[in-house]
């Protein structure tokens, strides 16, 4: 939720791509690095977003050492 993203410091861009953007940060709450990915809203329509939220949801549920985990999705303006 919206919640988490309050103690996250970001720390350096790491990468751009086609509609998103990669962030190193600092999860103050949890004391650990973690990477943010934002996607632009203005590559996305109603269709991509949707997208994105699927595609959150079957990264968040595969568990393997060489993939990422995801802990949360969030919108905002």
């Amino acid at each position: 939720g919206d919640n988490a993203m309050t103690s996250l410091d970001e720390v350096e861009a790491l990468a751009r791509g086609g509609s998103a953007d990669a962030y190193l940060a600092w999860d103050a709450q949890l004391k650990r690095d973690v990477v943010i990915k934002r996607v632009r809203a203005t590559a996305l329509d109603a269709a991509g977003l949707e997208k994105v939220h699927d595609e959150a949801a079957i990264m968040a549920s595969l568990k393997h050492s060489n993939i990422v985990q995801v802990y949360d999705v969030t919108e905002s303006e």
